[in-house]
């Protein structure tokens, strides 16, 4: 399986896929001179909703991490939980 599992794997694919968008449709949105309207308000919709994913996964992974204070410490601290 390697260092990393699927889960984590997928979660890098996302979060980085993710920030990729969110900066491709933030520059459309603040040098919107070039782009026509309907771009523009494709942008925004698409930079709403990718940020809305990134914050549920984020605070998903938040929750997880509280629920398991043993597994938190050990990552903080390095060594056993």
């Amino acid at each position: 399986m390697g260092k990393f599992n699927p889960g984590q794997k997928l979660n890098a694919s996302f979060l980085a896929g993710a920030a990729l968008v969110m900066l491709a449709t933030g520059s459309i949105m603040r040098w919107f001179d070039p782009f026509p309207d309907a771009l523009r308000t494709g942008a925004t919709f698409v930079h709403d909703w990718t940020s809305f994913a990134m914050v549920v996964a984020i605070a998903g992974h938040v929750v997880v991490a509280l629920r398991h204070p043993a597994a938190l410490r050990a990552m903080a601290r390095g060594g056993p939980g």
